[in-house]
């Protein structure tokens, strides 16, 4: 009997095929329905095959039919005369197509999950879609695989909340292995997946988040998700059952929302259609919902919405369309974080500076405190037009907001004494750290250039 844990070398030599030559072993198709991964395939002199699965992780031996990928066999031919067309069908008309994958991207906590539960909710009760367009026309099933939110004190909240028909609702929590241990299950688990579907005649999948699911994998290897979502795909074709998998935005920045989710840029290749659920750029008590890719029907208008948390559970308030597409909505919410980040940036630099000069160390240390980086108060320097002046010859620089901005200044004690220091350099005699007269006649001098300044040290030159 094989062992579960052979790979395709000891699959090999459990079959009696040694190894290379006639019987060496390569790629091919799974043949159990359903699946479609890519396996081991290996045949010998004796004509026999056998196959182990490198997703669903079953072998076998003498299956007629098996396809054969990599190793040429006889070319496989359609005559495009011999299909049959046939219309695309839709679960969200525009948007979600049936028996394809759909990806919502966007940041956490905006109201994904929220936005599935009203999804599902609609699909349940067969209701019109957020727009107002016919979905499925009457009530259907739908499977949850999430590991996210609890289903107890989120999901079945929520779900009532949106008027589901819960009865049509099932979770799929795991899947047991040949040895009757349970565990995550993953895309590849069609079989399982397929299952749920039957039981409540499911016409969504939900997949909360993609991330979670594809299993052992790098999900940033475009070869490895592409065999991942492979068997989901060929399940979702054949059964018309739609994907619709949720997906965080990574960090970088930038404008093309096709870049902007995380993982492989082979999850979004994929996918049929393509959404983007981003803050209102003037709102942030509202949402955008965009779309970001359609292969089957033209552009839809972005839809907003607010998010209902007054009752027992959160809600989706669907509001009016807007011209906004997903790349402008991104790049605002892109400058928007960076012009908050600028901005605090401005009133720190305002109120270090209200009072008077301040030196370029004392500056360090005061952001550093506040959690600034330097190049962006050095941008907040700019907005304000800060002027930069030495406090002596080879002495620390001081900054100072414009004169119409500037208050009476009070000096502190430690940049008193630079000043002092300066002052004594350019004969000016009997100053003291308390003499802030002749301390700011001392700042005079070098601010009307009556004597020689150096230059500014630049960033590298600061200690």
């Amino acid at each position: 009997m094989a062992d579960l844990t052979m790979n395709g070398p000891e699959w090999a030599a459990h079959l009696g095929i040694p190894e290379g030559g006639a019987g060496s072993y390569g790629p091919g198709l799974c043949p159990f329905e359903g699946c479609g991964a890519r396996h081991f395939w290996i045949h010998d002199h004796r004509d026999s095959k056998g196959w182990i699965c490198s997703s669903c992780e079953r072998k076998g031996v003498g299956f007629d039919g098996l396809e054969v990928v990599g190793q040429y066999q006889g070319a496989v031919l359609v005559n495009l005369a011999d299909v049959e067309p046939e219309h695309v069908r839709w679960l969200w008309p525009g948007r979600i197509p049936r028996g394809r994958l759909t990806i919502l991207d966007g940041d956490p906590g905006l109201g994904k999950s929220a936005i599935t539960i009203d999804l599902t909710a609609r699909v349940t009760r067969g209701d019109l879609m957020p727009d107002g367009v016919r979905g499925l026309g009457s009530g259907a099933g739908v499977v949850l695989l999430g590991c996210e939110d609890g289903l107890a004190d989120t999901v079945r909240p929520r779900l009532d909340a949106a008027g589901a028909d819960v009865s049509r609702v099932v979770a799929l929590q795991a899947v047991r292995d040949s040895d009757g241990r349970p565990r995550l299950p993953t895309v590849g688990d069609t079989g399982a997946i397929e299952a749920a579907a039957q039981t409540v005649e499911a016409a969504l999948l939900v997949v909360d988040p993609l991330s979670a699911f594809l299993g052992r994998i790098d999900g940033h290897r475009d070869t490895d998700v592409r065999q991942a979502l492979a068997g989901l795909a060929a399940l979702a074709e054949r059964t018309g059952l739609a994907v619709l998998a949720v997906r965080h935005l990574s960090k970088s920045g930038g404008g093309n929302p096709l870049y902007r989710g995380g993982g492989s840029i082979a999850i979004i290749a994929a996918a049929r259609s393509g959404l983007l659920l981003v803050k209102d750029p003037e709102d942030d008590d509202l949402r955008v919902l965009a779309s970001t890719k359609n292969n089957l029907a033209p552009p839809q208008p972005s839809l907003m919405l607010r998010l209902d948390s007054s009752g027992e559970a959160l809600r989706v308030e669907w509001l009016e369309t807007t011209e906004r597409s997903a790349g402008e909505l991104l790049s605002s919410d892109s400058d928007r974080e960076h012009r908050s980040v600028r901005d605090e940036a401005v009133e720190m630099l305002r109120a270090e500076l209200e009072n008077g000069p301040r030196t370029v160390p004392a500056l360090r240390k005061a952001a550093k405190s506040a959690g600034v980086s330097w190049r962006t108060l050095e941008r907040a320097k700019q907005t304000l037009r800060v002027m930069s002046k030495p406090t002596g010859f080879g002495g620390a620089w001081a900054w100072s907001l414009p004169a119409s901005e500037v208050r009476q200044p009070t000096w502190r004690t430690s940049e008193m004494t630079d000043l002092a220091d300066f002052a004594k350099s350019q004969r000016l005699h009997g100053v003291s750290a308390d003499d802030t007269n002749e301390v700011r006649q001392a700042q005079t001098l070098a601010d009307f250039g009556e004597i020689e300044a150096p230059e500014e040290p630049t960033e590298e030159g600061l200690i």
